[in-house]
């Protein structure tokens, strides 16, 4: 059965957003209202019907919002598992990557374009935000991304989240702002993160996030020495091997591994 193509069975997510796979996965249409999605070629434009859903549900929220589309970057591939290049998770079909750059209503990407234009930065320094490029419109879109109850994580840069908790965390409850979380990179998208469908019992959720701002010393933490030195390596290769022979033994049947 080709790692393309999807199993024909009730879609389900199985073990973990880092090892695990996807029962009945669905594609994501190369546009929609409100969206278009890029880097076709990868064949990373599957998810669960939830993960699906939401994506055709924020992005016409946003559309109406600031009358701007969403670019889609990664979801999984057909089945879920590790991928060969580029990620660590986006396993289960529940995870998704959304560009900070958007483009206008009325445009369309033909497939060159698609692959071509990148992602850009929204950094200046590895400790402060481009306030050239960082515009109201993306309070707007985290705003919509977050607030939708099947969210468990959006990760953020550093140096973004520390603008939130500077300049908008009234804008924000409780609750979104400790979904909202920093870590490594995510300079040029929100990576958004779903809870377990109820329709997976196999599927693993990630603990939920501890009920606070997230304002305080933890996000300091990223700032400081040690902080900036253990910034994760970026080795698309790294461990695909070990991860595939992790699975859970039904990720492995479906991906036919002894």
């Amino acid at each position: 059965m080709s790692s393309m193509t999807p199993t024909d069975d009730p879609s389900e997510s199985i073990g973990y957003y880092s090892l695990g796979c996807l029962k009945g996965g669905v594609s994501l249409p190369p546009n929609g209202d409100g969206f278009q999605v890029m880097r076709l070629s990868r064949g990373r434009f599957w998810g669960h019907p939830n993960l699906i859903n939401y994506l055709k549900l924020s992005s016409k929220k946003v559309l109406n919002k600031t009358g701007k589309q969403l670019l889609i970057g990664d979801l999984g591939h057909a089945k879920g598992t590790p991928s060969l290049t580029g990620h660590n998770s986006h396993q289960s079909g529940l995870d998704v990557d959304i560009w900070f750059k958007t483009i206008e209503k009325e445009k369309v990407l033909d497939l060159g374009e698609r692959e071509q234009i990148w992602a850009p930065s929204f950094l200046r320094s590895p400790v402060e935000v481009d306030e050239n490029k960082w515009k109201t419109e993306h309070w707007e879109i985290l705003k919509i991304l977050v607030s939708n109850e099947e969210v468990q994580r959006i990760f953020i840069n550093p140096a973004i989240k520390k603008k939130l908790c500077l300049e908008k965390k009234s804008k924000f409850t409780l609750k979104e702002m400790s979904k909202i979380r920093p870590w490594y990179r995510h300079d040029d998208h929100f990576h958004v993160r779903l809870r377990c469908p109820n329709d997976s019992p196999s599927c693993t959720t990630q603990t939920e996030p501890k009920l606070d701002d997230g304002c305080g010393s933890e996000l300091d933490w990223w700032f400081t020495e040690e902080g900036q030195e253990k910034i994760e390596p970026w080795d698309h290769y790294a461990n695909f091997k070990s991860k595939r022979e992790k699975l859970p033994k039904e990720c492995k049947e479906i991906l036919k591994i002894d």
